[in-house]
């Protein structure tokens, strides 16, 4: 059985505090989003195209993000067991209290716009121009993957959803876009996880 947060001595109780969770991760975010764009700017890019304003990205990020939803969604529903699989796979990041509303958005936020600024917009651009545009995307998305490594199942999720970013990246050249839909998938998947968990008495 888990510990609660509030059980555990020293250090242990301090990562397991949503607070300083959502603050690391929101320092990350901060930081990929600078390498990503410094990466960007390194090809010899203007900084001002890295993030392109448009509709059209707004549109893409709801199809795309409503899609993986959507499918999670559909997964779940016919396959019982992936949920309470994928909750009991990521305890370890929702030990303690969990997360309120606002922790959820900002740790999706940190991870849609800092993971994409350095995956697809800095390491994919990046390797787009030296290698063919399918082995770029491939590289990123076994990067993106290797920054998961909470299990096998896991990984492999990961690297599909990296494909599946990197490939809309490449056709659509909009990242915000995928940035916009990781963070819109990334809130549902927080919520829906720690609610599974709850439910089986895992938070406190």
């Amino acid at each position: 059985m888990l510990k609660r947060a509030d059980q555990e001595p020293g250090p242990s109780k301090r990562t397991h505090d949503p607070r300083f969770v959502t603050g690391v991760i929101l320092a990350q975010g901060l930081l990929f989003l600078a390498a990503g764009a410094a990466i960007w700017v390194w090809t010899g890019r203007d900084l001002s195209d890295f993030v392109r304003w448009r509709t059209s990205d707004l549109l893409a990020a709801l199809l795309v993000g409503g899609g993986l939803m959507a499918f999670a969604a559909v997964l779940t529903r016919a396959f019982p067991r992936f949920l309470p699989w994928s909750a009991e796979k990521q305890k370890e990041l929702f030990v303690g209290r969990g997360y309120s509303r606002l922790q959820i958005l900002l740790l999706a936020a940190a991870a849609g716009i800092g993971e994409e600024a350095l995956f697809r917009g800095g390491l994919q651009t990046f390797a787009s121009d030296h290698l063919p545009a399918a082995a770029a995307i491939l590289l990123s998305a076994a990067l993106f993957a290797a920054l998961h490594p909470i299990s096998v199942g896991i990984v492999a999720m990961v690297f599909a959803i990296g494909l599946l970013f990197g490939i809309i990246y490449e056709v659509t050249g909009s990242l915000l876009g995928v940035m916009l839909a990781h963070a819109a998938y990334d809130v549902w998947a927080l919520a829906i996880v720690q609610r599974e968990l709850a439910r089986r008495g895992m938070l406190g």
